[in-house]
């Protein structure tokens, strides 16, 4: 697998922004209301805006589209209450499928549950329920292989650290942990990647949203300056980072690998700061448009094999400044 080849996968859809009472295969980010007649309807949840789940939702809209379906897609902005009256809200409307990157592997389960039970088929993607849960009451899970995003960015930092650093990093990292193992198996990806090398985890905080991210960025920085590594396992994380090392004014000591890909991490990749080094992105419309691929099996009574279905990652460096230009072209 080439970041060219997924490149190709990744260039697709446009968002299609409707009222609830929409087109076959549109899409809507209000509050859910009664979706209306006659095809398939799917309601979707994302939780927050940030590119990737915007891509994501591309993926989902165009897939849609093509299928002939009606989507529905609302976003809980985080919020574990929102998350749970949207789908209650689903279950009333009697949607053909529920399709959800639950906000909690725990507390979430409720929910799903309740749709499960009203006869709705769930499918997760990024994220999912306990496997335990999930084995009970989801039908399908499209992921990225979560391990390796943080490996693929793990070995680059592991020799940037060898090679720049003598072997010795006092790294920082921002993490998004409570959302479960999407989370916690990127940070484990990326320790082990650099094990063998004497470094040092002097700050492990949460840190996963626009409006935390920058100021938990700077705060570890301030009780740490020896931080010269950072990591982030997710976009928000990582563009919060960049943020804090530029009002720090820790560019030329302190380098950074992130997590997912966005214009504003492709972008500072390319500049003269030297500061970010490598990220690991997703294929965020290959998961929407497998989700609803998934949804519309799972409404007519298909199987979903293999549980989870994974999808590519994309690998961008400093090293290699052609790839993000033609991403960055593609997705600008």
């Amino acid at each position: 697998m080439t970041t060219r080849t997924g490149l190709k996968m990744a260039t697709a859809a446009c968002i299609a922004l409707t009222a609830a009472a929409c087109s076959s295969g549109s899409s809507s980010t209000q509050s859910p209301s009664s979706p209306g007649g006659g095809a398939k309807v799917v309601g979707a949840l994302v939780f927050m805006g940030d590119d990737f789940f915007a891509n994501i939702q591309k993926g989902m809209s165009a897939e849609a589209k093509k299928q002939g379906i009606k989507l529905v897609v609302n976003n809980t902005n985080n919020d574990p209450s929102q998350e749970a009256n949207i789908i209650s809200t689903y279950i009333t409307q009697k949607v053909s499928a529920v399709v959800i990157s639950p906000l909690s592997p725990i507390g979430s389960v409720a929910s799903i549950k309740a749709a499960a039970d009203a006869g709705i088929p769930v499918i997760c993607y990024n994220t999912c329920i306990a496997p335990a849960d999930a084995k009970k009451y989801v039908k399908g899970f499209v992921q990225t292989n979560q391990k390796a995003l943080g490996t693929q960015t793990g070995q680059y930092a592991a020799n940037y650290i060898k090679t720049k650093l003598g072997g010795k990093a006092n790294i920082g990292i921002l993490q998004c942990d409570v959302l479960g193992p999407a989370c916690t198996d990127r940070k484990a990806g990326f320790k082990e990647a650099l094990q063998g090398l004497q470094v040092n985890y002097v700050a492990d905080q949460q840190g996963y949203t626009s409006d935390k991210s920058a100021n938990v960025a700077s705060a570890e920085l301030s009780a740490h300056s020896d931080i010269n590594v950072m990591w982030s396992a997710n976009q928000l994380g990582i563009e919060g980072i960049l943020v804090a090392i530029g009002q720090k004014q820790k560019a030329g000591s302190v380098v950074a690998f992130g997590t997912d890909i966005s214009p504003t991490l492709a972008n500072a990749l390319l500049n003269g700061d030297n500061v970010l080094q490598a990220t690991t992105g997703q294929a965020p419309l290959q998961i929407g448009g497998l989700a609803i691929q998934d949804a519309l099996k799972a409404a007519q009574g298909q199987a979903i094999a293999p549980f989870p279905q994974l999808t590519q990652n994309l690998f961008f460096s400093r090293d290699d400044p052609a790839a993000v230009k033609v991403w960055l072209g593609n997705n600008s």
